[in-house]
């Protein structure tokens, strides 16, 4: 991280690093097994927003968005999105799988040198001696492709 970030060591990355945790806007994860260097995720959900559709961009006329809608970029981001969100709420996924009262240990993985970009998104590793794999798929629906249904 220090080589691309052209930082000199010393401490400054570990310091900034250590604040824009605190703040909320970021995360660190231990990955499963392997490496001992943490993965940090950018959390904060505006500012994920932001480097996506605002930085660098006019103010756009209207209908900008139903036209992003559907798009790879916008899948990609709801994707990425969508994991942080179930990141930040495994107490609540662990609830809806019946394991909230086994203590877990919980993160995601990615295959070392993995061509085909293997990954889990979610990976609960349990004191029972199980392991709960889950990946986090968000469904994107135009709002053409909804229909109004009244009661």
């Amino acid at each position: 991280m220090l080589a691309k970030s052209k930082l000199a060591s010393g401490g400054t990355l570990t310091r900034t690093l250590n604040e824009l945790e605190q703040s909320g806007f970021i995360e660190h994860y231990s990955p499963y097994k392997g490496s001992k260097d943490p993965l940090y995720r950018l959390t904060d959900e505006y500012a994920l927003f932001y480097l996506k559709y605002i930085e660098g961009t006019r103010p756009a006329k209207r209908g900008v968005w139903a036209k992003l809608n559907g798009t790879p970029t916008h899948k990609a981001w709801a994707g990425f999105t969508f994991e942080t969100i179930c990141m930040k709420h495994v107490d609540h996924i662990k609830e809806g799988l019946k394991i909230s009262g086994i203590r877990s240990v919980e993160g995601s993985w990615t295959g070392k040198g993995s061509v085909d970009g293997t990954q889990v998104d979610l990976l609960i590793d349990r004191d029972d001696n199980a392991i709960n794999l889950c990946g986090n798929e968000v469904l994107l629906h135009s709002v053409h492709d909804r229909q109004e249904v009244r009661g």
